[in-house]
């Protein structure tokens, strides 16, 4: 982890293990890769082995579900935004399903109003519905539906027991 904090140049690893322990890093590492995530040119990117497209897809949308669970929903937004133009990009339906998902998650979340956020609630109950129903056995329809009944659980509110561990960065 002390080695990409440092590095100018993401690789296919990198996004690997962020895709895998996105949820473990503390605020100050979540910023660190967020930015780098960020700089990434799609377009570059687009030329990478087919690892980078796999696993870079998947640290913008856990990078903005953990910024969204943690309150900072403005920064969420920027992964989010970069998630649905790969997804527009790549015509992925999957990502799109995703996307949306994230996208409806951070208007409930945003919700001041307790019954505007039970209607966007109950919309995205609609949605998640819908996609188990069409596409029973995928397995991201399974986990969105998961995470939705979390969300449910909770009345659309953050999960108010996050740990955010401190930094550690071992010198060299």
């Amino acid at each position: 982890m002390n080695q990409i904090l440092v590095t100018n140049h993401l690789t296919s690893y990198d996004l690997q293990f962020f895709a895998d322990f996105m949820t473990l890093l503390s605020m100050d590492q979540l910023q660190i890769v967020s930015r780098k995530l960020i700089e990434v040119d799609f377009n570059v990117m687009d030329s990478f082995n087919h690892f980078y497209k796999k696993y870079y897809p998947i640290c913008l949308g856990n990078l903005s579900d953990c910024l969204m669970d943690l309150g900072y929903f403005e920064e969420a937004k920027q992964p989010l935004n970069k998630l649905i133009a790969i997804a527009d990009h790549v015509d992925s339906i999957e990502l799109k399903m995703w996307a949306q998902y994230l996208e409806n998650v951070l208007a409930i979340y945003t919700e001041n109003q307790n019954n505007e956020k039970q209607n966007k609630l109950n919309k995205l109950n609609q949605i998640v519905t819908n996609w188990h129903n069409l596409l029973p056995s995928s397995r991201l329809v399974e986990g969105l539906h998961g995470g939705f009944q979390r969300l449910s659980d909770r009345n659309g509110d953050r999960p108010n027991n996050i740990h955010i561990p401190p930094v550690y960065i071992l010198k060299p």
